[in-house]
């Protein structure tokens, strides 16, 4: 309590003594210059601050109008990176059954599901194989021969069943069953190819090998064309193995750029538009 009251008698004493400082500098001020001569300067220093203040008044103005400008040419941008990703990709998936597959807690990018029904395809489903958080949990063969206790390994199973035989009675129970797996949309027939969607390189639970990839080699035999891809910046290094297992991939889908490249992949188109190749890593 002692020290409390000695720091207030302290913040007391200074402000005292501030205020003496300014008395003491008024009445010297004063004896010097004389009454109109003090008003004088004191006249001039407002007239400085005001000046002043107009100043950062005048530059916030400029400010606020540069930040106006700078939103309406970020609109415009994005419109027209919009009509050029719709330009490019109309009509590339006519006809298409297109299933996705997120491996992991990606997010999926806005566009996607809009993006892919500009291009013309049917959107069968969306699915997530949930992979476990401890790390290495996840061990299968690239033939998809499960381990008992592999709960991962059972969701890309029963995934992959559904996608290529979806009118087996088996494949539907399998899904039911997956408890890693979870299924947004139906399986009225199979798809003509599914998009890949990586998890972040950050989860080290899972092997791309043991996972994503068992996956992509399933459908690759039963005819579906599978295309890899990236969710964000930290996909990177599983679209890396992808790109390494010969999978065709694009980068993140967040980039208008990667989005055409995945609608021109999952078409089975050679060329963009400038004429270059889609898988081309960039």
């Amino acid at each position: 309590m002692k020290r409390a009251d000695d720091g207030l008698h302290y913040q007391m004493v200074t402000v005292v003594a501030v205020f003496l400082a300014l008395g003491l500098g008024m009445a010297a001020g004063g004896a010097i210059l004389g009454e109109e001569g003090l008003i004088r300067r004191y006249d001039a220093l407002i007239t400085a601050l005001e000046a002043d203040f107009a100043r950062v008044r005048e530059e916030g103005r400029r400010q606020r109008q540069r930040v106006q400008s700078l939103t309406g040419e970020l609109a415009a941008a994005r419109a027209t990176s919009d009509d050029l990703v719709h330009w490019a990709v109309s009509g590339r998936l006519a006809g298409q059954r297109i299933a996705v597959v997120v491996v992991g807690e990606a997010g999926l990018p806005e566009d996607l599901d809009s993006t892919l029904r500009k291009a013309g395809a049917e959107v069968l489903s969306v699915s997530r194989i949930i992979v476990p958080g401890a790390a290495g949990a996840v061990r299968a063969s690239p033939t998809l021969s499960p381990e008992p206790a592999n709960a991962a390994a059972v969701a890309v199973l029963a995934l992959a069943s559904a996608l290529v035989n979806p009118e087996h009675p088996a494949a539907v129970a399998g899904l039911e069953g997956a408890s890693q797996l979870t299924v947004d949309g139906s399986f009225p027939s199979p798809p003509t190819a599914v998009l890949l969607i990586a998890g972040p390189s950050a989860e080290q639970a899972h092997d791309p090998e043991a996972v994503d990839l068992a996956l992509a080699r399933v459908l690759a035999r039963a005819g579906i064309r599978v295309v890899g891809a990236g969710a964000g910046p930290a996909s990177a290094g599983h679209i890396d193995r992808y790109r390494r297992a010969a999978l065709p991939s694009v980068g993140e889908l967040g980039d208008p750029i990667e989005l055409v490249r995945a609608v021109y992949l999952l078409a089975g188109l050679s060329r963009l538009p400038d004429g270059s190749d889609p898988g081309q890593i960039p």
